[in-house]
């Protein structure tokens, strides 16, 4: 076991690998009653070409990494959700782009709750018959994302963004996708990424380092190892597939979403999260609450609280955006154009810029008093190649020339608008 000890933070991490290759995690916080337990892979809706090595190329409808997260949760004995409740505990689960992830919370009973955590993720129970049954359930969760306006302008910016990358479809995949999937399409993914050495165990709890080792290595983990696996996907051009998508749905305000792509080079470990911070910094100079950007536009009534911006960078993709909802998105788009034109002429405040920075490192730190925040940052972070806390130790690193780069090699590239707007307003 390796120990990790971040006096700055005053926090100590501690690792080790489970016999069958997976890697562990405990973040030690002495005190806390609230324990949270999560189980990443990496496996995201992204990963639906791949090859596994002396084997032909796979292709598999989008949405099957949703899909299968569904499914781990249903075993022969019972509904995992259902005996997370009996223990007094919380569960859930998430899938993203790039990764799937399982999770507890609780503050008794953590021992039982580890057990069945590392039980189910490893233990999947996949029939035809469950599998079918799924299906309209999860046929059901797609529609309604289809009535959500916020989501559908979301979906429809990044799809203006991309061209070729898998980010540009939704999650859940469509209808007809998971109309075509089978248990042995799920089980081709599940044996190909549900593998130990692909996946990480992140703990955050009041418990003792080696008793932790111990509850681990007591449970039995299959070994799924695999000669190499490779993910198969095209070449992104650097170029937009579109700039405006407009949508009609039943709204009381038009929704927009505003994108920029960040073309940026592959980033790995300390230079993506260096990158991720300075893509936050920048995006909370050009438009956040304290800004005379914002002020302005929400004294004139053209947005409203629910007015922000963010940066996300991942292994498949990077981008910036900014999302509202107004009466008037036409002029809240030429009014966001004429400030970055007018930022690009007179350049970013130095002053402000130190003091966003010292703001952004102080809403992390507050997240080091949240098990959940933290132990899901640690974990996704580790599958992506990152180590979270670099993110606590850089922060206040930052320098004005990163951010200033992020802001012209992104925010003054290309936009892409996508508007949901009221069913009235196609009559105008």
């Amino acid at each position: 076991m390796d120990k990790l000890i971040y006096s700055s933070l005053g926090e100590t991490l501690y690792t080790f690998t489970h016999s069958s290759g997976l890697p562990v995690i405990l973040i030690q916080k002495k005190g806390f009653t609230r324990k949270f337990g999560v189980i990443g892979v990496d496996f995201g809706s992204v990963n639906t070409c791949f090859q596994v090595a002396g084997e032909p190329i796979t292709t598999v409808p989008q949405g099957i990494a949703h899909f299968l997260e569904h499914k781990l949760f249903e075993q022969e004995d019972g509904n995992v959700l259902e005996k997370y409740t009996r223990m007094g505990a919380s569960p859930n689960a998430a899938t993203g782009f790039s990764n799937t992830y399982y999770y507890f919370n609780c503050t008794d009973r953590f021992e039982d709750c580890l057990r069945l955590l590392l039980h189910f993720v490893f233990h999947p129970h996949l029939t035809p018959e469950n599998v079918e049954k799924e299906k309209g359930i999860i046929e059901q969760e797609i529609r309604m994302y289809e009535d959500d306006p916020y989501y559908q302008s979301m979906l429809g910016v990044i799809r203006l963004l991309y061209q070729k990358n898998p980010v540009r479809n939704d999650i859940a995949g469509s209808v007809e996708d998971i109309r075509g999937l089978n248990r042995d399409l799920l089980m081709k993914c599940y044996n190909t990424f549900y593998r130990p050495d692909n996946m990480c165990l992140t703990i955050v709890a009041d418990e003792d380092p080696i008793a932790v080792q111990a509850l681990v290595e007591s449970v039995e983990i299959p070994g799924n190892v695999l000669p190499g696996v490779r993910r198969i996907s095209e070449p992104e051009p650097a170029v937009l597939y579109g700039k405006m998508d407009r949508k009609y749905m039943d709204v009381s305000l038009p929704l927009f979403h505003f994108a920029f792509k960040d073309r940026h080079e592959a980033y790995r470990g300390a230079a993506r999260v260096r990158r991720d911070l300075a893509g936050t910094i920048a995006k909370e100079m050009l438009f956040g609450r304290h800004t005379d950007f914002y002020e302005q536009l929400y004294a004139e009534g053209l947005i409203n609280q629910e007015f922000g911006a963010s940066y996300e960078i991942e292994r498949e993709f990077a981008l910036a955006m900014i999302s509202g909802e107004t009466e008037r998105p036409e002029e809240v788009e030429n009014r966001v154009r004429g400030h970055l034109a007018q930022i690009a002429k007179v350049g970013l405040d130095l002053e402000d810029f130190r003091m966003v920075r010292a703001s952004i490192a102080g809403k992390m730190l507050k997240k080091l008093n949240s098990p959940e925040s933290l132990g899901t940052m640690v974990c996704v972070s580790s599958l992506q190649g990152v180590q979270a806390f670099d993110y606590f130790t850089a922060c206040g690193t930052i320098t004005f020339d990163e951010v200033d780069r992020v802001f012209r090699e992104v925010f003054l590239g290309d936009m892409a608008v996508s508007l949901v707007e009221n069913e009235r307003s196609r009559s105008l």
